[in-house]
C-alpha cells in the first residue's frame, strides 16, 4: 500500500480478506492460529444481540488482549471436555460502517464493519445442523502493516446454544 490513502474500497477488500482467513482457520480447526488475526491489546467478545442493544457489559465469551486468547485455546486444548465436531461459516460481503484513514495516509486508519454469517456445526457422526446465526462487528486497523482485529463482537441472533461454546467463533 506504501503511504497512499486507503480508499473504503480497499479497506473493505483487506477486511474481507481478513474475514475469509479467519473463518478458514476456524474451520480447518487452527486454533493455535485464531489469536494472531487480533491486535495485542484486541477485544474479543460473543454476545446476543439483545442483550447488546441492552448494553449489557457481560456476554457469553470475552477476552481482553491476545494473550487471553491465546489462554482460552491453551484451556479448551488442556482441560475442556466436549464432544469432538467442527465449524464451517458461510458469510455475507462485508459492509463498511465507517472509517478513518487517521489523517496520514492510511497508514494508522481504523475501520468498523459488519459482516453477518451463519456456522453450522458438525458431527464425528456426519450430522450437520445450524449451530449459530448473526453478525459479526468489528473493528479494524493496520497493525505494522497488517489488517488485524482491535475489537471483534460476535453478535448472536440468539442466546441460546444446544451444547457448550467451546470453539470461538
Amino acid at each position: 500500500m506504501g503511504d497512499e490513502a486507503i480508499t473504503d474500497r480497499e479497506a473493505r477488500n483487506r477486511i474481507e480478506d481478513l474475514l475469509r482467513e479467519y473463518v478458514h482457520c476456524l474451520d480447518d480447526v487452527r486454533l493455535d492460529d485464531w489469536p494472531e488475526f487480533f491486535t495485542e491489546d484486541a477485544r474479543y467478545k460473543i454476545i446476543s444481540r439483545d442483550s447488546h442493544a441492552r448494553g449489557e457489559p457481560v456476554g457469553i465469551f470475552y477476552c481482553e488482549s491476545r494473550n487471553m486468547l491465546r489462554d482460552r485455546i491453551l484451556t479448551l486444548r488442556e482441560t475442556s471436555i466436549y464432544e469432538s465436531h467442527f465449524y464451517r461459516h458461510t458469510i455475507s460481503a462485508t459492509r463498511l460502517v465507517n472509517g478513518s484513514g487517521g489523517g496520514d495516509g492510511g497508514k494508522n486508519g481504523q475501520w468498523t464493519a459488519e459482516t453477518s454469517f451463519v456456522i453450522m456445526r458438525i458431527l464425528q457422526n456426519g450430522e450437520t445442523r445450524i449451530f449459530c446465526t448473526g453478525k459479526y462487528l468489528d473493528t479494524v486497523v493496520l497493525d505494522q502493516g497488517q489488517t488485524k482485529f482491535s475489537e471483534k463482537l460476535v453478535l448472536t441472533d440468539s442466546s441460546r446454544f444446544d451444547v457448550m461454546l467451546a470453539i470461538p467463533l
